[in-house]
């Protein structure tokens, strides 16, 4: 046995069960939200922000012009926090 005065306190940054709860839901939402988009969006979006390519790599890759690209993903992003929202909401 080991007297508990003898334990370290916790360290205070620790985030708590609560706050890695909702990151796990967040999370979940945003890829749910991801899964849901038409697939040319789908692609900019995860080739954007998950991959890092810029605009001038996407449009290069897909074969669009950059105006396509930056309304693509304009879509996506919107289409996301919308589904997000809406869901936190329900």
């Amino acid at each position: 046995m080991v007297p508990i005065e003898t334990l370290p306190e916790p360290a205070a940054d620790l985030p708590s069960p609560e706050w890695l709860s909702e990151m796990g839901d967040d999370l979940r939402r945003l890829k749910d939200a991801v899964r849901r988009l038409p697939r040319r969006q789908r692609e900019v979006f995860v080739l954007r922000e998950y991959c890092g390519l810029s605009y001038e790599d996407l449009a290069s890759t897909l074969g669009v012009r950059p105006g396509t690209i930056m309304s693509r993903l304009n879509r996506a992003r919107r289409a996301i926090t919308a589904a997000v929202q809406e869901e936190r909401h329900e």
